[in-house]
């Protein structure tokens, strides 16, 4: 996406999940930049007293991490921020095995369902986890009714 910049330019934005993941290594509050030099000393200064740049380093590459963990399965992320068709849809794959006209391999499956848990782990949304166990319940009961017809 486009857009321009204060500074008259154009600047275009390009997601890269390698970026962000190298950018855990480089973050580093005490070497900011800011427009205005006063700005920047007295951000520091503050930074310095409470909570201190490592801390606050940590907080970062946290942040960072935690945006890492989240790429692994956008439909999670979408239902925490209160748009949840895309988690539904994900339920119904993970359920009846299907994709649109796709079906899909257990070991698919299983993959979808280790992102999706890891992803509401990592972030602490609980009441996702235990969709997700409804789900494996659900799933699980279809096979053992498959396996009996």
């Amino acid at each position: 996406e486009e857009s321009s910049g204060g500074g008259g330019g154009s600047h275009r934005f390009v997601s890269s999940l390698a970026h962000l993941y190298n950018m855990q290594y480089f973050a580093d509050v005490e070497s900011a930049e800011a427009s205005v030099a006063a700005d920047r000393d007295r951000i520091l200064d503050e930074v310095r007293q409470d909570p201190g740049f490592e801390k606050l380093n940590r907080i970062v590459r946290g942040a960072i991490c935690g945006s890492i963990v989240s790429s692994r399965c956008p439909p999670v992320v979408s239902a925490v921020l209160g748009m949840p068709e895309e988690f539904h849809k994900l339920c119904d794959t993970l359920v009846d095995g299907r994709r649109g006209e796709e079906t899909l391999s257990t070991a698919a499956c299983v993959e979808l369902l280790a992102a999706a848990t890891t992803v509401a782990a990592a972030g602490g949304y609980q009441d996702i986890i235990e969709r997700l166990m409804e789900v494996v319940q659900r799933a699980a009961a279809q096979l053992r009714a498959a396996a009996k017809a």
